[in-house]
């Protein structure tokens, strides 16, 4: 099965797990995973003794699909991050020129419409406020005034290509300061969802490891197969 096949017929298992539950992964999840499935391998090895103490063998066939969905999960909430990441990226280098435009149509539409006391008025309440979300609506508003007022900005030569990148950016603009600021929530209910795959698949992992050390407490060569390496080290 593909980790996608595997988060989804873990998905109602997954989602029930509460979120009191939850801690920050101890280790890395890549890590994790690795020991995990060397785990899985040595469950199998050890079976006869380990459902002999009373072990459901049940967990030790399911280990490989809690790890495939945390893999998922683990893959997902990297891709948003990664997302995110961009998004910032493509905010700082797009913003500057979007508050440059901001400031050049205020000054084009102030000198334009000087001799219309409404129009001028207009211009004044859109300079008005401040923030990128005010920006960015604003560059909307100046976009829709100057179309219906282009012959006073032509008057004094203002290129239409300056007004329809305003519309453009205004459009552009907007979901990438979503994504910026995460407004969706899409990051935090990545990391949400694989915290929750990571613990599903712990218990999965603590469960074969107690039984583990519980049976062989007197061997020390396959005890240290119950442990993390990664803690001991």
């Amino acid at each position: 099965m593909s980790n996608l096949s595997d988060f989804k017929s873990m998905q109602k298992q997954i989602n029930a797990v509460s979120g009191e539950d939850l801690k920050q992964p101890g280790m890395p999840v890549d890590i994790f995973n690795q020991e995990a499935e060397k785990q899985h391998l040595v469950a199998i090895r050890d079976k006869k003794e380990l459902t002999g103490a009373g072990l459901s063998y049940d967990i030790v066939e399911e280990l490989p699909v809690r790890i495939g969905a945390l893999r998922y999960l683990q893959s997902e909430l990297v891709s948003s991050r990664h997302e995110k990441d961009e998004a910032e990226r493509l905010w700082k280098e797009k913003s500057v020129v979007a508050y440059q435009l901001h400031k050049q149509l205020l000054h084009d539409c102030s000198f334009a419409f000087r001799n219309d006391p409404s129009l001028l008025s207009r211009v004044n309440e859109i300079r008005e406020g401040n923030g990128h979300a005010d920006m960015i609506q604003d560059l909307s508003d100046l976009a829709v005034l100057c179309k219906k007022n282009f012959d006073l900005l032509k008057a004094i030569n203002v290129p239409k290509s300056r007004i329809e990148q305003a519309a453009t950016m205004s459009d552009e603009l907007a979901p990438l300061l979503a994504k910026v600021n995460c407004e969706d929530g899409s990051d935090t209910k990545a990391k949400l969802m694989r915290d929750k795959a990571f613990y599903f698949a712990k218990q999965a992992v603590d469960e074969v490891r107690e039984y583990g050390k519980y049976v062989f407490w007197d061997d020390k060569d396959k005890l240290a197969d119950y442990a993390s390496e990664y803690k001991r080290k």
